[in-house]
């Protein structure tokens, strides 16, 4: 188990300009204002980040123990998707839907080349 916690998701669909549903986007666990996202090059932080560490099972049993009553008390401050973050997110599969549907434009556009194209 990775010890990853999941307090908040705020899910989507990415749409084409018909309507029709192409992906589904998700954002899981709002950060805390003022908070950053750990550098991808500092290995252990990112190991941290994701619950993942080089503990034995018993220590991790242990921590996972003395955790357990600070998690319980700390799920209640965790930051929620506010109805902004829900407009900005709208706003952004908005834009995502319009990239791909470009994108299957373009696919489609060049498989019509290929097919008309003359074999010598």
């Amino acid at each position: 188990m990775t010890g990853f916690h999941t307090r908040c998701i705020l899910c989507m669909p990415i749409k084409n300009g018909e309507g029709e549903v192409l992906a589904v986007a998700q954002v899981v666990n709002k950060l805390p204002p003022g908070s950053s996202l750990p550098s991808a090059a500092d290995g252990k932080a990112v190991a941290a980040a994701s619950g993942l560490s080089s503990s034995t099972s018993s220590e991790l049993k242990e921590e996972e123990e003395e955790g357990k009553g600070e998690q319980q008390q700390a799920s209640a401050d965790y930051p929620v998707f506010t109805d902004h973050d829900v407009s900005v997110f709208k706003a952004y599969t908005a834009f995502c839907g319009i990239g791909l549907h470009h994108a299957q434009i373009l696919w489609k556009s060049q498989l019509e080349t290929k097919r008309s194209q003359v074999s010598p």
